[in-house]
């Protein structure tokens, strides 16, 4: 029997599912620095809810029917996008804000002003948030800064989408108000691109619950708007364009995924792999896999080599070896900061190794729905960043979308258990 035709269900249950997963979201958007060892703790909480939601049987009392409350859900995510346009017209309106944000903002927003101008953002400087010191692989010598041997020019850090990704919402606002709107378009753009792929991933009967908790599980953290209408940052727009690779490959579009997934990797070294191969995965053929990867490939090294190839010293240094000497020592957000010399390396291999079984899963047996793939690169991305050397809040934002989708998807598989008939 559908779960939409009015007898109760297990909906009640998917709803708390989603409640603990943005509870806990919410609980580690509010501290981030000096908190690396409950940071930890609460990022693998959300993970195993979003693991093992589908083997929990009965949370509470089954509660009306799983149309009324996917409706009642889809109704709450309208007054929390209300309130998040109401956020982003305090952020426009406040003066004190259009020239404030975060280094990764004013980053993009200067490589955005010196593309304009003729310059080459790898170059010059629009790194304008970190002073980099003498230090492990680093020498300072006449004013001339060397990382692992490269002249370091502060130029931008991350890779040439991030640049483009932006650069349209200046012919609507000044600067950082642009990434403020731009902020605004990627996040209700992944919101919809995840509650699409919720829609092509459930049975007819219980559509309307999966969008309502998707939606919800997308848009209802309390952080939302400080972090892309205050400080600006801008990861989510990696994650609206992922989320919508993986809508491609529940369509079966090998060539369109991986065109997806190429803009995904020439924003920003991370998540592109992790996201890559699930999504790659999804496909049944070999030749349908070779024509995703060979998309991904091509598209990313047609963005990406053209910024290389003028300086390929420059970009080198203020990309890779950036990323490399700035996560190299890691912080207080992450537990690695805490932990004794002869654990750190135990630390981050246990972050690879889940790294890389979420993202290398799909290609044992039968190839998963989009859905599951959506949710095994969600978890090695998101595990990765738990167990980095650092662990800003900043990362998660490039696949929340793919997060949204997997707690939605696995809470929707407990409200259908739950209303399975009992065996005989």
């Amino acid at each position: 029997m559908s779960v939409d035709r009015g007898r109760p269900s297990g909906a009640g249950t998917a709803v708390a599912i989603v409640a603990m997963f943005l509870a806990l979201f919410h609980w580690v958007g509010i501290e981030t620095w000096g908190h690396g060892r409950r940071t930890i703790v609460r990022m693998l909480a959300i993970a195993a809810v979003v693991m093992f939601a589908p083997a929990i049987k009965r949370l509470e009392a089954r509660v009306g029917t799983a149309a009324m409350i996917g409706a009642t859900a889809i109704a709450a995510s309208g007054w929390l996008a209300m309130r998040l346009g109401q956020s982003l017209m305090l952020a426009l309106a406040n003066p004190g804000l259009e020239h404030s944000a975060i280094d990764i903002a004013r980053n993009v927003d200067a490589a955005g002003t010196q593309l304009l101008a003729g310059h080459n953002p790898y170059v010059e400087r629009t790194q304008l948030g970190h002073v980099v010191g003498p230090g492990p692989h680093v020498t300072v010598e006449g004013g001339v800064t060397r990382m692992y041997g490269l002249r370091y020019p502060y130029g931008f850090p991350y890779f040439p989408t991030m640049i483009f990704a932006y650069l349209p919402f200046r012919h609507l606002a000044p600067h950082l108000h642009a990434i403020r709107l731009g902020n605004a378009f990627y996040l209700a753009t992944g919101a919809l691109g995840a509650a699409w792929l919720a829609f092509r991933s459930v049975v007819p009967g219980g559509r309307t619950l999966a969008i309502g908790l998707t939606l919800l599980a997308s848009l209802a953290i309390e952080v939302l708007a400080p972090e892309h209408f205050t400080l600006a940052v801008t990861d989510v727009c990696i994650s609206a364009v992922a989320v919508f690779a993986f809508v491609a490959s529940s369509y079966r579009k090998p060539i369109l995924t991986g065109v997806l997934l190429g803009l995904v990797q020439a924003a920003k070294l991370l998540p592109g792999p992790l996201v890559a191969l699930p999504a790659i995965a999804t496909f049944a053929t070999r030749r349908e896999r070779g024509l995703a990867f060979g998309a991904y490939v091509v598209v990313s090294l047609a963005l990406i080599v053209p910024a290389i190839v003028p300086d390929p010293e420059a970009f080198a240094a203020s990309t890779v070896a950036f990323y490399l000497t700035y996560h190299g020592g890691g912080d207080d957000t992450s537990l690695y900061w805490f932990l004794p010399d002869a654990a750190k390396p135990v630390f981050l291999l246990v972050g690879f190794a889940l790294a890389a079984f979420f993202a290398l899963r799909g290609f044992r047996g039968a190839p998963q729905p989009a859905a599951l793939a959506a949710r095994d690169a969600w978890l090695a991305y998101f595990l990765f960043t738990a167990f980095n050397r650092m662990t800003h809040l900043n990362y998660l934002w490039s696949v929340h979308a793919l997060g949204a989708v997997a707690v939605a998807t696995a809470a929707f598989v407990v409200a259908r258990r739950a209303d399975a008939p009992p065996r005989a």
